[in-house]
């Protein structure tokens, strides 16, 4: 998948022929939006990144390592980022040939580290309420693997892009930076399919497995407190007094559980409400995109050049650089270590 794909039939020779005149207001809103999700990316990712290397555990969870991950690759996607709006918006590459071989493809491969990463998360979640060992059996080398193989991964999906961009020049001075191999669009299509729908499928099922479990898990802490009630009620109006002093050893420990199992309850539904706004934002932000790239490649020029298409698929870019702002905003506000951390940072307190 390439979810910006640059390698599409928009950056042809031509300039796009584009019968809709795109509003005045509209062309300014779109650059002041743009910056502002691209400035809160990389504000809020280095929030992340310093929140994490200021963690002071001996054994940092396997979560927070991902979690980190993520806000690397979000910078660097964040830093590409505005090179690829520029040449969108230019209709041109005006940076030169050493970026046109480096940034865009690099901005791929950050994209493809988000995405498995985010598929990680979501299978360590499953992992993590099902093996409650987990944490313990991650070691420094397990980690480093995980991490190691998904930037490999993706940077083999991408070499191709490294390897056969260019920058072609025209007499008319127009620019373009593209990538020329036979079976460019088999190979867009098969990292579509590898870099975005097996990673959201992964997502999905693993998001799932988490939500049925949680949901078994918080039914039976009800069925247990209600079953403790009635036993310690019941104890109460018929045993002796050696009795009674267990049944209040019973009701000590149910005046416990309650207010124990709500702050449970509470977290996993924090828990399960900040994996859904990841991947809810992931696929919001990222569908409309990939959709419009499936159209373009599937059919001809002809029906895809619909008269504002060229702003439609601008505001869809700017759409999928969404995420990188949103991700830093949920930790911040769903999860209590990086609130808290985020925090200590802003206040610059220690």
């Amino acid at each position: 998948m390439d979810v910006r794909n640059q390698t599409n039939r928009s950056t042809e020779a031509t300039l796009p022929v584009d019968l809709f005149i795109e509003p005045r207001g509209s062309r300014v809103f779109r650059p002041v939006l743009f910056s502002f999700i691209i400035l809160a990316s990389l504000v809020g990712n280095a929030l992340v990144l310093k929140a994490v290397i200021g963690l002071h555990l001996r054994c940092k969870p396997f979560a927070y390592y991902l979690v980190a991950n993520l806000a690397v690759a979000e910078v660097i996607s964040s830093i590409c980022q505005p090179f690829v709006m520029t040449y969108q918006e230019k209709y041109t590459w005006i940076f030169g040939d050493f970026a046109c071989k480096l940034l865009i493809p690099l901005q791929v491969l950050a994209t493809i580290v988000v995405t498995f990463n985010l598929a990680a998360i979501a299978v360590y979640r499953y992992r993590a309420l099902t093996i409650t060992s987990i944490g313990k059996k991650m070691t420094s080398i397990t980690l480093a693997t995980v991490i190691g193989v998904m930037w490999v991964l993706a940077l083999s999906i991408s070499f191709p892009l490294f390897v056969t961009r260019i920058l072609i020049e025209y007499p008319s001075g127009h620019k373009v930076c593209v990538s020329k191999f036979s079976g460019i669009e088999i190979y867009n299509i098969i990292r579509f399919a590898l870099t975005f729908l097996f990673p959201y499928l992964i997502m999905s099922w693993s998001y799932g497995a988490v939500a049925l479990k949680i949901k078994r898990h918080i039914r039976h802490n009800v069925i247990e407190r209600t079953r403790l009630s009635l036993y310690s009620d019941e104890s109460r109006d018929t045993n002796d007094g050696r009795s009674n002093r267990s049944d209040r050893q019973v009701q000590l420990e149910y005046n416990k559980q309650p207010r124990g199992s709500r702050t449970g309850a509470e977290q996993e539904f924090d828990l399960l409400r900040m994996i859904y706004v990841i991947i809810i934002s992931f696929v919001v932000c990222y569908a409309p995109y990939q959709a419009l790239f499936l159209w373009e490649y599937t059919t001809g020029p002809s029906s895809w050049r619909f008269p504002f298409h060229e702003v439609l698929r601008n505001y869809f870019y700017i759409l999928t650089c969404l995420p990188g702002a949103i991700h830093p905003l949920c930790y911040g506000t769903m999860n209590r270590f990086f609130a808290r951390a985020f925090s200590r940072i802003v206040m610059c307190r220690r």
